[in-house]
């Protein structure tokens, strides 16, 4: 009766270590060389990839045939952007005029399978490999918030809800906030408020892998505070996973969220 108690407590306490310490997997983020241009410029968009921000690596050229890059205009149009993927990792620089006065949307989704094997990654579900190790669909939804023209205080946040199934919306224009002002964010999770860990960076904070300036979760209604530490290129990140039904195709559900935007 002890051992079977002292196993019990094991296990729970094993479950929260778990629980508690999430393994971060590699992030894509959307970065922009110009985040407040004059109506009619051109900027360059750029796809990060890695545990660092803004990325400490390249995506596989394979990992491209699922990944969607578009912008939203000010007035909620989508257009979609052309990725030219280069021989092994990485692509070509994308270039994008921002033609109207406002705040635009750049987005990136992936959707996939994501097998490990004792040979690498795959992007397949297991039932069509051998020596799997471990197997999840993947969602990631990456966005950057740039506006063109002077900033003003008229915001429409609806714009940059784009109704994917994890991610982030911030409900304040970005742009406008000073070192020390708090940024309200409000994460999502199958349209309904989600409640988590949220992590936050800036450019120049660290190089360590996977570390971040801030730390908050979630609330009920979902919306998370970012305390603006300084003025700076920023990421905030959000990971939520469970397990996938089929068991023959994956192991779990992996979705990833993460938003850029500078001050």
């Amino acid at each position: 009766m002890k051992k079977a108690l002292v196993t019990s407590i094991v296990l729970c306490v094993s479950a929260l270590v778990f629980c508690s310490n999430p393994v971060f997997a590699h992030y894509a983020s959307i970065t922009l060389d110009k985040y407040n241009p004059s109506p009619g410029d051109e900027i360059t968009v750029n796809i990060g990839w890695g545990h660092k921000f803004p990325g400490d690596g390249e995506m596989r050229k394979e990992a491209y045939s699922t990944t969607v890059l578009e912008i939203i205009n000010p007035d909620g149009r989508k257009h979609t952007l052309a990725i030219v993927p280069k021989q092994e990792k990485g692509n070509e620089p994308i270039k994008v005029i921002l033609e109207q006065a406002g705040t635009y949307t750049i987005l990136l989704t992936q959707k996939n399978f994501s097998t490990k094997t004792t040979k690498g990654y795959k992007y397949q579900p297991k039932n069509e490999l051998k020596n799997v190790l471990h197997s999840r669909w993947g969602e990631t939804v990456s966005k950057a918030v740039v506006t063109a023209g002077p900033a003003g205080k008229k915001f429409n946040s609806k714009n940059i809800d784009t109704g994917d199934r994890f991610q982030i919306v911030p409900l304040e224009n970005p742009i406008n906030l000073e070192k020390g002002d708090v940024l309200p964010v409000k994460v999502t999770l199958n349209g309904k408020p989600w409640s988590g860990m949220v992590y936050s960076t800036y450019e120049g904070f660290s190089d360590a892998s996977d570390t971040f300036a801030y730390t908050t979760r979630a609330d009920k209604q979902g919306i998370a505070k970012i305390k603006i530490l300084e003025n700076a290129l920023w990421l905030i990140k959000a990971d939520h996973s469970y397990p996938y039904e089929d068991k023959s195709k994956a192991d779990e559900y992996s979705f990833k969220a993460t938003l850029t935007f500078k001050n």
